[in-house]
């Protein structure tokens, strides 16, 4: 991770007196985006560096210049640790499955179902991708117009920009193991 890339752009946009919406409308970035990058919440991707670059017309150089790389950061959680839990109803649970995931470029969960469960509709910015891992059980899951039935051993990919939703379809309990690029809850 760049240390400091979150300062260096809030120093940049402030150097040409952009507020966020106006770097968001300029660089086709959410502002919500920029608003993580700037706090150091996410580093974002090159490709958004690159536009960030084209919309303070500097080079990608110039946006990186005195930022050091951060040493290699290594979390371990064991079974023994206790997870952050969401509950979304009395049906689902979602268990993070590491540490300080707000401040992960990704975020991996395990998502136990009860027979009925289903999830609240979610939906991303542009920007999301979620992958859906079926450990256990049978699922419907919703995303836009398509329904995909999955069951054990299953996978799922899509861009999380698309409003989405997921049903234990079997009398079983559920389990996927699930990871959401970048970390949004």
């Amino acid at each position: 991770m760049l240390k400091g890339l979150g300062d260096r752009l809030r120093e940049l946009r402030k150097q040409r007196q952009l507020t966020l919406i106006e770097l968001a409308k300029v660089s086709k970035i959410h502002a919500s985006t920029l608003s993580r990058m700037e706090r150091g919440r996410m580093i974002g991707t090159l490709e958004a560096h690159v536009r960030l670059c084209k919309a303070l017309r500097i080079t990608l150089a110039e946006l990186y210049v005195g930022l050091a790389d951060a040493t290699s950061k290594v979390s371990v959680r064991t079974a023994r640790d206790h997870s952050d839990i969401c509950r979304h109803n009395d049906k689902v649970v979602q268990r993070f499955l590491t540490t300080d995931f707000l401040q992960k470029r990704l975020l991996p969960s395990l998502l136990e179902m009860a027979p009925g469960g289903k999830t609240p509709l979610e939906q991303h910015q542009a920007d999301v991708e979620k992958f859906c891992y079926v450990i256990n059980g049978r699922v419907r899951y919703s995303v836009g117009q398509d329904v995909h039935d999955l069951k054990a051993g299953d996978a799922l990919y899509f861009e999380g920009h698309q409003p989405s939703h997921l049903e234990n379809t079997g009398t079983n309990s559920a389990k996927l193991l699930c990871v959401t690029v970048p970390s949004v809850l």
